[in-house]
């Protein structure tokens, strides 16, 4: 299975954005400053044939979106098995090919990758969430490309499995109803959540949200329950940046407090997309 990170996928596979004004046009590509090898554009190939394309972010390790043209549904066959992408840790020689090679060996060439491996997703209690879904593949091969890493992100299972699974079921009837002898481009992307690490110890972690008389940080009460976890303690991270700290009840599925440092009204915007805690 071909994935060749590109320059630019409106050149390289430009069959899966629509085109206005006679340009061929596709979502943000989005760039970062202090990495500007962060995002990958990615024409996600098999047999020779590009059946769509992902825009990457290496940082979080999972897609920004995948890009398709639906073209009526086929009910095929899932793969089930999944792949990753050599060239997002070894540009130069890594080759086109996408490939099923074990968490253990690709780690000793890369010890630090660049993308998510399938590992990372045994016992996560998270499912390998498709952007180009299967059930919307036209071909065998179309659907067998969509099971690579670079096409998934974590999802809650039941809402994979429950709301997501009936979205994705009675959006590709709509389609295919109505639209299938149209040009149908369809982007299905993600939203970044925060990273919000699980640790052990607020004094260590994210100690500089909490008072520190006499040289030694002091957080408030944590509890103590004799099943050891209940409670959680979280530093809520942002863009690699540690913003506040959460004492979490899990049985409650509340917050008992959040600690933060005020340094003055800063005037943002307020958004409406919330987040949740994959740890």
């Amino acid at each position: 299975c071909l994935a060749e990170v590109v320059h630019d996928f409106t050149l390289s596979c430009p069959q899966f954005f629509i085109t206005v004004n006679n340009k061929v046009t596709s979502p943000t590509v989005f760039s970062d400053n202090n990495n500007k090898h962060r995002y990958k554009q990615i024409c996600q190939t098999l047999n020779d044939e590009a059946e769509f394309a992902t825009l990457y972010d290496t940082a979080n390790k999972i897609p920004v979106y995948s890009a398709y043209t639906f073209k009526g549904l086929k009910d095929c066959d899932r793969l089930n098995k999944w792949h990753i992408e050599p060239q997002l840790d070894d540009p130069k020689n890594g080759g086109k090919n996408m490939e099923r090679v074990s968490d253990e060996a690709y780690k000793m060439l890369h010890p630090n990758p660049n993308q998510a491996l399938d590992g990372q997703y045994v016992k996560s209690g998270f499912h390998r969430g498709h952007l180009a879904p299967v059930y919307h593949a036209n071909s065998k091969s179309c659907a067998d490309a969509t099971f690579t890493l670079t096409n998934a992100a974590p999802q809650n299972p039941s809402f994979n499995s429950g709301r997501w699974k009936a979205t994705e079921g009675k959006m590709g009837k709509i389609l295919d109803d109505k639209c299938k002898n149209l040009n149908m481009y369809v982007v299905t992307g993600v939203v970044p959540g925060c990273l919000a690490e699980v640790v052990p110890d607020f004094t260590v972690n994210c100690s500089q949200f909490f008072a520190n008389p006499m040289g030694v940080v002091s957080p408030p009460t944590t509890f103590i329950d004799e099943h050891h976890d209940r409670y959680k303690l979280i530093c809520q991270t942002l863009n690699n940046k540690i913003e506040f700290a959460t004492y979490y009840d899990m049985k409650n599925r509340i917050p008992v407090y959040s600690a933060y440092r005020f340094e003055g009204l800063g005037n943002c915007d307020v958004q409406s997309t919330w987040f949740i805690e994959p740890q």
